[in-house]
């Protein structure tokens, strides 16, 4: 175990996106984890950090203001070859795909996670026998770690009646429970006063 743990601490991890509430996101999951992250809201940011030497893996998104996660990508292989890069996007072209896989990213995810219940059982998979499951005599675990990494709420913006989500956005409601209840889900509506 200790072993696992100072693994963790040599590949330190740099999240690269103007969502918030993704970095927040997987963030949180990471420390749980107990990985070193850091991360950068734009292009500019992150390449600071990365030029520090210190980061291993970078998880940037594509579609950021400025600099866009290809650009970053390249610059970031002309530093150091080195330093493992994900893509993440939610608006998925196969150019884009096969632009940033030909220039070096180790992987290329979409955006909000279509794929996200695979990813999830590759990090957090239901079968192993989580300490959760002798705490509370049950086998629960990775659900209770997936609801944590995923958060509990979300604040979605409306103007003139609309979402303000952009053109690829979605929202989605994951279930994580290893079995079938019932649920309740609570819209609270508070006007923004100017």
């Amino acid at each position: 175990m200790m072993r696992e743990e100072e693994d963790k601490k040599t590949y330190p991890i740099l999240i690269v996106d103007d969502e918030p509430a993704l970095v927040d996101a997987l963030t949180n999951y990471l420390l749980f984890l107990d990985y070193l992250v850091d991360s950068a809201m734009d292009a500019d940011s992150a390449m600071e950090k990365v030029a520090t030497g210190k980061f291993k893996i970078v998880l940037t998104d594509i579609v950021m203001p400025g600099l866009d996660g290809i650009e970053l990508l390249r610059r970031i292989k002309n530093i150091n070859p080195g330093i493992q890069v994900i893509m993440m996007t939610g608006q998925p072209t196969l150019m884009r795909a096969s632009e940033s896989l030909q220039d070096g990213a180790l992987r290329y995810l979409l955006k909000p996670f279509d794929d996200i219940r695979e990813v999830l059982e590759e990090i957090v998979p239901y079968k192993k026998n989580w300490r959760h499951h002798k705490t509370w005599n049950d086998d629960n675990g990775a659900a209770h770690i997936r609801a944590t990494i995923l958060g509990p709420d979300l604040t979605i913006p409306v103007s003139n009646g609309q979402l303000i989500l952009g053109t690829w956005q979605s929202i989605i409601l994951i279930e994580c429970d290893t079995r079938g209840r019932g649920r309740k889900i609570a819209v609270t509506i508070v006007p923004e006063v100017l």
